[in-house]
């Protein structure tokens, strides 16, 4: 986990397919970088030229990944609290950025916390056209 109030900013990479978090290192298509300001933490997340956003979700928290009811981690992402009608995307969608107040998180300074970031990357001869 993280900590608030470290106030270091980090970055995470995003891989192409990597269900069920099998990662292939050749298929890094972007970074999701984490920034911290005194009552927010903004999210961007940032694709390499030639790939796209079609979809963001975002999930965080003191838990490692959401959790329904009956205290069973939720691990699909499109049930994740967040996704791009929370953000704003931009640069011809390869840029998504979300800002966050630690009230609206339940988070406060001191406290460990966790961040679930998915996407659907759209990569060059994979586009469906329309």
């Amino acid at each position: 986990p993280y900590m608030l109030g470290e106030e270091q900013d980090f970055t995470l990479d995003i891989y192409a397919a990597a269900g069920r978090n099998i990662i292939n290192e050749d298929r890094l298509v972007g970074h999701v970088n984490v920034e911290f300001a005194a009552d927010s933490m903004m999210l961007t997340y940032e694709l390499f030229e030639n790939h796209y956003l079609d979809e963001v979700h975002l999930y965080i928290g003191e838990e490692m990944l959401p959790m329904h009811k009956n205290g069973k981690y939720i691990n699909a992402p499109g049930q994740f609290p967040y996704d791009g009608e929370d953000g704003v995307f931009s640069n011809n969608d390869r840029t998504f950025t979300i800002e966050l107040s630690y009230e609206e998180l339940g988070l406060e300074s001191g406290d460990d916390f966790y961040v679930a970031a998915h996407s659907v990357v759209m990569m060059p001869g994979e586009m469906n056209e329309e």
